[in-house]
């Protein structure tokens, strides 16, 4: 075995040529760009793949690796990351080099390793806790023959030490799952010297307590999955090491509380999965230092109240959803300038009243679900300038009275869901300037009068339902040249003779339509 050897140079450079010149953002301000190497780490020895992560704020035109003379321009999701096959390395210090780019002015950051070749055991038989036999064909191998995947999946293990002995065969192991299996307990002490382990599943099972610690001494962990198992509490705090994780899966446990403080320490986070728990109450400030975060879920637990204002400057958040909790209000100031945010997932609360008027910069917003709360008005009218909106639903409410505003903004519009609220009548004239409008459910209200007229330059409308209401009477003809319908539903509503007449023309003149009506039309 070579001898280790630690080496470790870091440097956060302006060059003088770049700073000479200067760089501003389009409003003319000076820019400074942070450009941090997150992996590999200080004092860091590699074996078998080197990956390099680097966060940079704010966002350059582009970001280049430099590794033994061949530049890498990275475009990836942040942070900013890469990987390089270099099993086949002698030992010995190496270095890799990140600049970023921004109006032909450079800033940079370099770092030293040292990698260590490992000559592996390729004939000896994997056996774990002296009896687990461990096939072949579960396991992957890199060129050197050195194992960087064990796949544990669906083995029916049920010892807690059934991790016994791994390390003789961790040296270079990236990928550990140890998922669907029987176990109560683990012990993960075996992975302390699994120093170059990455991604860790261990979700489907059925453990109720778990110690991290031993995962301190895995640097490059970005995975960590313990969903599905029968978590009641567990201690984060050894997380705080693992400052190169990106995804954190806790979901469907049974959490009553916790702590995300070590998550502070934690700058590549993108991903933190907390739905399906019993969560009363939840601190957010310790995320304040993620830049990254991309999505946070809390759906299916217990909450009252949640804070998003440590959030306030995760920029990149693209996915929030607080929906299944008992939530009574929520304030959403914090989220005025996620500019990524794609998603809000509030349906299944006690909300009362809502103020969407921060939603209207979030311009790549796509699906809004609101459904199955208490709202008895709204204002939806914040959303008309979300361009690329795709989806709204405020079904489940108690809602008499919507503020709809101007949507010609919304030009991606495909679906509205209205139904089941005490909504008495409906005006389309919002959607005049949605071409992709598909679908609209309006059921289960209390609507006695619709107009459809605005509707009718709606080229892509498939879908209308306005079952369980009060109609008497409703006006299919701007209907009439629209091509796409598939589906209309008035039933069970109270259509007179003369509407019944007008409805079974409708029919007539559309056979492929699917017309569902209480209107005797054969």
């Amino acid at each position: 075995m070579c001898r280790i050897i630690f080496v470790s140079i870091v440097m956060l450079l302006c060059f003088a040529l770049a700073c000479s010149k200067g760089t501003a953002d389009k409003n003319g301000t000076s820019l400074t760009y942070s450009v941090r190497i997150t992996q590999p780490a200080a004092g860091d020895t590699v074996r078998g793949t080197l990956t390099v992560r680097a966060t940079v704020f704010p966002l350059p035109d582009f970001v280049e690796f430099q590794f033994d003379t061949f530049p890498t321009v990275v475009d990836s999701t942040l942070p900013y990351n890469h990987s390089y096959n270099i099993c086949e390395y002698p030992s010995g210090a190496l270095s890799i080099r990140v600049s970023v780019y921004h109006d032909e002015n450079e800033f940079a950051a370099e770092r030293s390793f040292y990698f260590e070749h490992i000559d592996c055991d390729t004939i000896t038989s994997v056996i774990l806790n002296g009896h687990i036999y461990v096939p072949e064909s579960r396991l992957s191998r890199n060129e050197t023959g050195c194992i960087v995947k064990m796949d544990l999946s669906e083995m029916g293990l049920n010892e807690e030490n059934c991790l016994g002995g791994i390390g003789y065969f961790c040296a270079a192991l990236e990928t550990l799952d140890i998922s669907y299996n029987s176990l109560l307990n683990l012990d993960l002490s075996p992975l302390s010297v699994c120093s170059n382990l990455e991604y860790l599943d261990i979700r489907n099972n059925d453990i109720a307590s778990i110690e991290l610690s031993p995962l301190v001494s895995c640097a490059g962990l970005a995975y960590l999955d313990l969903s599905n198992n029968e978590l009641n509490n567990i201690d984060l705090s050894s997380l705080a090491s693992n400052t190169n994780l990106e995804i954190l899966n806790l979901s469907r446990n049974s959490i009553s509380g916790i702590s995300l403080s070590p998550l502070g320490s934690c700058p590549n986070l993108l991903y933190i999965y907390l739905y399906d728990n019993s969560l009363a109450e939840i601190d957010l400030t310790p995320l304040t230092s993620c830049d990254y975060l991309q999505s946070l879920t809390l759906s299916n637990n217990e909450l009252t109240e949640i804070d998003l204002t440590p959030l306030a400057d995760c920029e990149f958040i693209e996915f929030l959803s607080l929906g299944g909790n008992s939530l009574s209000t929520i304030i959403l100031s914090p989220i005025e300038n996620w500019n990524e945010l794609s998603t809000i997932l509030l349906a299944g609360n006690r909300i009362t009243s809502i103020d969407l008027s921060p939603v209207s910069g979030c311009s790549n917003l796509e699906f809004i679900n609101i459904a199955s709360n208490l709202l008895s008005t709204i204002d939806l009218s914040p959303l008309g300038e979300c361009g690329k909106l795709e989806y709204i639903s405020i079904a489940n409410n108690q809602v008499d009275d919507i503020d709809f505003g101007d949507f010609s903004g919304c030009s991606e519009l495909v679906t509205i869901n209205l139904e089941t609220n005490l909504l008495t009548e409906l005006d389309f004239a919002f959607l005049s300037g949605c071409p992709h409008i598909e679908t609209i459910k309006a059921s289960n209200n209390r609507l006695t009068n619709v107009n459809l007229s605005p509707l009718s330059s709606a080229a892509s409308l498939k879908y209308l339902d306005f079952g369980y209401n009060e109609l008497t009477g409703i006006d299919l003809n701007p209907l009439w040249d629209i091509s796409s319908l598939e589906t209309i539903k008035i039933w069970y509503n109270s259509l007179d003779a003369a509407a019944c007449a007008h409805v079974c023309d409708f029919i007539e003149a559309h056979p492929s339509c699917a017309v569902y009506t209480d209107c005797d039309c054969w």
